[in-house]
């Protein structure tokens, strides 16, 4: 459960620039005991880079953050020993099985053989791995992998999990096991820290969203106050007409997110009323198809950037 008056995470005005590039600009947040907290925006939005810096790995060029009471640059051994980091890249062993990397992450913790072997046990089938403990790590797939990197980040016990974007790239059954992890987690009470650029992934885990654009956080709130935003509901209508001049009239309209021709067909996506919010627009095209649904977190990024997350 989230509970707001215990600050786990605190971040002031943080910055970093290589050279003369600004990759994160002056981001600030606070992070709730059990939250979990979403990190939102494309790939290159900063997010990484913030996660790099409240994990010890790069130095801030300029601002602060405090993690579980630790300040990230004068305390940075007190933060690494009170963290676990779920990175984009496995850090695991290839020809090694999956219990013998656990084993082999726990003696770099210097956790005790007797104790290692209760928490290799408990983690395994906490992430529904007893079957292929044995198995190494080269012949399992990438869900298994990233599960096992959750279980190697938990072998400290840590306060604050940092997990950067773990349902990239693997399959959808194994994407609900580790949002079900994840959410598992912060239950128990672990704050969470979630980097994604899959809205639908952040407005169904996160308990809060920071949305990233260009190293800067432009929104900050639980997804429904950020859909709150959004006034009408989000239409998708297909058009069929031959007449291009249709394209250009409807892209002249400001609430219009895209425009999209194929052949005799145009695909127009809007927020609005109704269907009849583009009618003097469309001449004499024929509506092939209307689709309606309630606004999500991409029409929220669309409305403060102006284009969608993919672009």
């Amino acid at each position: 459960m989230v509970d707001n008056r215990k600050i786990e995470v605190k971040v002031e005005n943080l910055k970093k620039t290589f050279g003369t590039f600004t990759a994160v600009n002056g981001v600030s947040f606070e992070v709730y005991k059990g939250e979990v907290f979403g990190l939102l925006g494309p790939n290159g939005a900063g997010k990484t880079t913030t996660m790099n810096m409240l994990t010890t790995l790069l130095k801030p060029t300029s601002g602060k953050a405090v993690v579980h009471g630790f300040d990230i640059e004068k305390q940075s051994t007190e933060v690494r020993k009170n963290i676990g980091v779920v990175p984009q890249e496995y850090s695991l062993y290839d020809d090694l099985t999956i219990e013998q990397n656990i084993s082999f992450f726990g003696d770099l913790y210097g956790i005790k053989e007797s104790e290692l072997k209760k928490k290799s046990k408990y983690l395994i089938e906490k992430m529904e791995l007893e079957n292929f403990k044995d198995t190494l790590v080269e012949d399992i797939s990438g869900g298994m992998k990233e599960r096992l990197s959750i279980a190697t980040s938990l072998l400290p016990n840590p306060s604050v999990m940092f997990m950067d974007e773990p349902t990239t790239g693997i399959d959808p059954q194994n994407r609900i096991k580790i949002r079900g992890l994840t959410k598992e987690l912060a239950r128990e009470g672990k704050t969470i820290i979630y980097t994604t650029h899959d809205m639908d992934e952040a407005e169904k885990l996160c308990d809060r969203v920071a949305i990233v654009d260009h190293g800067n956080v432009i929104a900050l709130d639980t997804p429904e106050n950020l859909k709150k935003q959004i006034k009408g509901k989000s239409f998708t209508i297909t058009l069929q007409t031959e007449d291009t001049s249709v394209d250009e009239e409807l892209k002249k309209l400001k609430f219009v997110d895209y425009v999209i021709r194929s052949d005799s067909e145009v695909e127009v996506s809007f927020i609005g009323k109704s269907e009849k919010d583009i009618q003097d627009k469309i001449k004499e095209a024929r509506v092939v198809k209307v689709e309606k649904r309630d606004p999500n977190l991409e029409d929220v990024f669309i409305k403060l950037t102006g284009r969608a997350l993919r672009d």
